[in-house]
């Protein structure tokens, strides 16, 4: 719990990751993630990824769901995450 409130937090591969969000936290608030907020985090990933910078992407849902394949999905982007740089949402 965070807050007192149940949440799912999760970490991945980005292109996985992705695919398993329908909301992108920014500095103004949570966002519908959409195709455009994909690419972009997509692109910061690939600019990462080239200077051989290893990235994991994380997320979170605030749910009081078992943990199976189902809870899977619905998350809420956070960010990209090297061990030296930590680049939140791209909005």
């Amino acid at each position: 719990m965070l807050h007192g409130v149940p949440t799912i937090l999760t970490k991945g591969a980005v292109d996985v990751l992705l695919d398993r969000c329908d909301y992108v936290r920014c500095s103004d608030g949570i966002r519908p993630m959409t195709e455009a907020e994909k690419n972009k985090i997509r692109m910061q990933n690939q600019l990462f990824s080239e200077n051989g910078l290893r990235v994991l992407s994380f997320a979170y849902k605030e749910s009081e769901e078992n943990l199976d394949i189902h809870a899977e999905y619905g998350y809420t982007f956070l960010c990209l995450l090297h061990p030296y740089i930590c680049c939140s949402s791209t909005c």
